[in-house]
Parts: C-alpha cells; structure tokens; sequence
C-alpha cells in the first residue's frame, strides 16, 4: 500500500512540474498501470499546473498527448 502511495505521489507531483515531452513516457506509462481512481481530484488540479509550464511546441503538444490519452484510458479520468 505504501509503494503504491508513492508512486501516486510522484506522478502527481511529475504532473504539477511539467506534462511536456521530458516527463511524456514516464507519465504515460503510470496512468496506464496505475488505479488512479481515488486521485482524480488531485490528477485534476495538478493538470493545469503542468500545462501552463509548457513553453515550447514540443511540450505543448506532449500535454495534448497525454490530456488525451488519459481521458480515453478510464471514463472517470475524462474531468482533466
């Protein structure tokens, strides 16, 4: 239970630092294997806190691939 805390953790905090294209894979890769359910809340305010830190083309459209991606894995992740 606590691995799984931290990883949570961790991708909200990769997520409020920058969803661009440095932190795209691991970020994908951690919305795909983990239940994020009980984080919706938290994933939705840090979302917004990574996109604005977007500043370059690459990293916008990184933040787009990951909007997306994260709102076709699980119905209840469509709020972000």
């Amino acid at each position: 239970m606590e691995s799984s805390l931290k990883r949570h953790t961790a991708l909200i905090k990769r997520i409020r630092q920058s969803i661009g294209l440095d932190n795209r894979e691991q970020i994908l890769k951690d919305i795909e294997s983990l239940t994020l359910e009980k984080y919706i809340e938290e994933i939705a305010g840090a979302v917004p806190e990574g996109i604005v830190r977007c500043k370059l083309e690459k990293d916008v459209w990184s933040a787009t691939e990951v909007r997306h991606f994260g709102g076709h894995r699980d119905t209840s992740l469509t709020r972000l």
